[in-house]
């Protein structure tokens, strides 16, 4: 359902059944930002995101996850781009998709892409 509202909005996007098979991809294919879900098997979101933090890597993430505020406040070290709260709509997915991106644009000081 995330792939195909992104795919709508003219993202291109990448989807993994589990944690290993998305961790997998990141080392093959460059990304732009990753979307994951905390709660996924064979590796956890969460997990997810610890390794590529311990490489090094920077990419943006936003984690879907059912964990309340109080229980993300211990996720600070992961560097998380956004938390997305479930349950969620696709239209809010889309929404902080678009503002992920644009803060990552305006950090590295790219221009905005033209409308699709």
């Amino acid at each position: 359902m995330n792939v195909e509202a992104l795919l709508r909005r003219g993202y291109e996007v990448d989807g993994a059944e589990d944690g290993s098979v998305a961790w997998d991809a990141l080392q093959d294919i460059r990304y732009d930002l990753m979307v994951t879900d905390n709660d996924m098997p064979n590796l956890c979101g969460i997990d997810l995101v610890k390794k590529l933090r311990a490489l090094g890597v920077t990419l943006p993430v936003i984690l879907a996850s059912g964990m309340t505020q109080k229980n993300s406040d211990r996720l600070a070290s992961l560097d998380l781009a956004a938390m997305l709260p479930k349950p969620y709509t696709t239209s809010k997915l889309v929404q902080v998709v678009q503002s992920v991106l644009h803060a990552a644009r305006v950090a590295h000081g790219q221009p905005e892409p033209l409308p699709v």
